[in-house]
């Protein structure tokens, strides 16, 4: 068996500026899309959920913003196929149907500037949030690579963490949204009126 001593590798020192390494990937930093409170560093990606309200029992409830620094997100989507066996044949016929929803788990920390202090504002605000029976809206550079669409919540958990008196841990389960216009025409306008008036003159019979 021969024995190789290496050489010479012709490797030599990386400069951005040098001619010889016209990459395109190195042609820049992404910018921030914001710098963390408490430190002061950049955020490469968060979540915003925005601002809403939602009707329980004819009250109108209002739930707060928020904006999370501290996630990190995985996106999965499966496809809805049907898959038929068919008799003397290997594996099965698959029938493309369409894309199924996006999936979107959420592991993040919600945390006082305060090592003391416990963040429940910003805790009660995203309780309020996750709660709200409604598809929420939201800002994530991340996300938004995927696709346009609302958000809404399947699961929650809020985990303690050991020692950590300011941080609260939180895992969000998603799904993804997309509103659906209903377009009616002048016939199905005028139909749809005379029967809400005919539902108006039944009520107020009944009163």
């Amino acid at each position: 068996m021969a024995d190789f001593i290496f050489d010479n590798f012709g490797l030599r020192p990386f400069n951005q500026d040098d001619p010889g390494f016209n990459f395109p990937e190195f042609g820049g930093e992404d910018e921030p899309v914001a710098f963390s409170d408490q430190l002061g560093t950049p955020i490469m990606s968060n979540l915003i959920f925005e601002a809403g309200s939602y009707s329980d029992r004819g009250q109108i409830v209002n739930f707060e913003g928020l904006r999370m620094d501290m996630v990190l997100m995985t996106v999965n989507q499966q496809k809805n196929i049907i898959k038929t066996q068919v008799q003397g044949r290997r594996g099965s016929v698959k029938e493309y149907i369409s894309d199924g929803d996006f999936i979107i788990n959420v592991k993040a920390a919600i945390v006082n500037p305060n090592s003391e202090k416990y963040p429940a504002d910003d805790v009660r605000k995203l309780r309020d949030i996750l709660r709200a029976p409604v598809a929420l809206r939201f800002t994530s550079e991340y996300i938004d690579r995927f696709g346009s669409f609302d958000l809404v919540v399947d699961s929650y958990d809020f985990p303690q963490s050991q020692g950590f008196r300011n941080v609260q841990a939180v895992n969000i389960n998603l799904i993804s949204d997309n509103t659906i216009e209903i377009k009616l025409n002048e016939e199905q306008k005028i139909t749809r009126l005379s029967s809400e008036s005919e539902s108006t003159v039944v009520e107020t019979i009944i009163v």
